[in-house]
This record gives structure tokens, sequence and C-alpha cells, in this order.
């Protein structure tokens, strides 16, 4: 068996470090109805959702798009069935979600 020297361990831990670490999924519930989940990725987010009520609940979801300096924030609703449970990936980043009314559908 060869030993391995503790420069050598300490460096494969230093690498290995962030990769082991699980990122942060947001959780929450949306009017009572609606509990979601995300975790954020680097240029798309994927939203996993539940809706327990007997209508239609419409998620605000918040984002941030563009490059560099400038990121521009926007929002919109994405629908979400009665009694029903799925998920919709995002293009965007995801900065949180809410059951306040947006002006617009989401496209994505």
């Amino acid at each position: 068996m060869r030993a391995l020297s503790i420069g050598t361990v300490f460096a494969v831990a230093l690498c290995a470090g962030p990769l082991a670490t699980p990122a942060r999924a947001e959780r929450g519930t949306v009017l009572n109805c609606v509990n979601y989940s995300y975790s954020l990725g680097n240029i798309s987010t994927t939203v996993y959702y539940h809706n327990h009520c007997d209508y239609q609940v419409r998620i605000n979801i918040t984002y941030t798009y563009g490059h560099g300096s400038n990121p521009k924030t926007a929002s919109c609703m994405h629908p979400v069935p009665k009694k029903n449970k799925g998920k919709v990936k995002i293009p965007v980043r995801v900065l949180w979600i809410d059951g306040d009314s947006a002006v617009k559908n989401c496209d994505f």
C-alpha cells in the first residue's frame, strides 16, 4: 500500500471540498396551497411545486437576467394547476417566489 503525504491529502480535500457541498434549497408555501422548492443554479433554476388546493394558483417568480455589472430583475406569474405537482426549468436565476401578483405570465 502506498502512503500519501499530508500535503497530498490536504490538496485533495481542498479540491473536493466545494464539490461535495450541497446547494442550499429554498423552500416555502404560497397562499397556503402551493409548496415549492428550488436550488439556485449558475444559469438556470428548476422549481418543484405541489398544489394541495382544489383550484389553480399562480405563483410569482422574481428572477434576475443579464450579465456583467448591470443585471436586470423581473417578475412573472406561473400557473400551478389544482391538485397537481410538477416542476418547471427556468433559464434564469430565481431570486424568490411568493404569491404576490405580477403583470405578465412566464414565457418559460
